[in-house]
């Protein structure tokens, strides 16, 4: 029988129930894969973890020049480790622009999410994503359209929020010799660019990730 007592609420993240059910405040929808008309883009989910939970991620693969080979973004999504997919419609919109704006392909790893996965599973299912694309370094990986069109010699770990800030501030303390940044758009709401898609603030935010990518060019 259902029980209506909170045992935990985590404002604007879930709320768990004395019987051990768990509500979230954010409802993440599911947008299928497919071609994207407004911007061109195609995406495909992947599995990337087949043990122990079937962690998969989803690609998003812009309109490639013929003989050219594209930057990775790895996106790791924000939400407190507890809320988002990057199967849900705002991610799809927002990287499927990213993806057409920057020339680069992204990857957005769907990681398990806390209270029913508690850290440290985030964490080792984003370190399974890195792990699974650096697999395709010899062009013989398990996913085609990386073997074909990826260029792994220029690979950006990116995200917001949960995705984001913790992972800026570890890599500066860390002995990694390549480029960091952190970008904040003053007066905007957090992770504005997921609920105010048409915000005249998101092309700014697009341009630093362009520039941030030629870095590697």
């Amino acid at each position: 029988m259902a029980s209506d007592q909170i045992a935990h609420d985590f404002p604007g993240f879930f709320k768990v129930y004395q019987d051990g059910r768990v509500e979230r405040y954010w409802d993440t929808d599911h947008s299928p894969a497919g071609l994207d008309p407004e911007t061109g883009v195609e995406s495909k989910d992947v599995l990337i973890s087949p043990e122990p939970a079937g962690v998969k991620a989803r690609i998003f693969l812009p309109k490639v020049p013929a003989g050219k080979k594209l930057p990775i973004l790895l996106h790791y999504h924000g939400g407190g480790f507890c809320i988002g997919s990057p199967f849900a419609t705002p991610f799809k919109i927002f990287l499927s622009t990213l993806a057409t704006q920057s020339g680069v392909i992204a990857i957005s790893v769907d990681y398990r999410l806390a209270p029913e996965h508690k850290l440290p599973t985030a964490y080792d299912d984003c370190w399974a994503g890195l792990q699974w694309l650096a697999r395709h370094a010899d062009g013989r990986g398990p996913e085609p359209w990386l073997n074909q069109h990826a260029d792994l010699g220029n690979v950006v770990l990116a995200g917001e929020s949960a995705g984001g800030v913790s992972y800026a501030e570890t890599m500066k303390k860390s002995e990694w010799k390549g480029a960091v940044d952190f970008f904040e758009t003053k007066g905007e709401d957090h992770c504005f660019h997921f609920f105010s898609p048409k915000s005249e603030n998101i092309a700014p935010l697009i341009k630093t990730v362009i520039d941030f990518v030629k870095q590697g060019n």
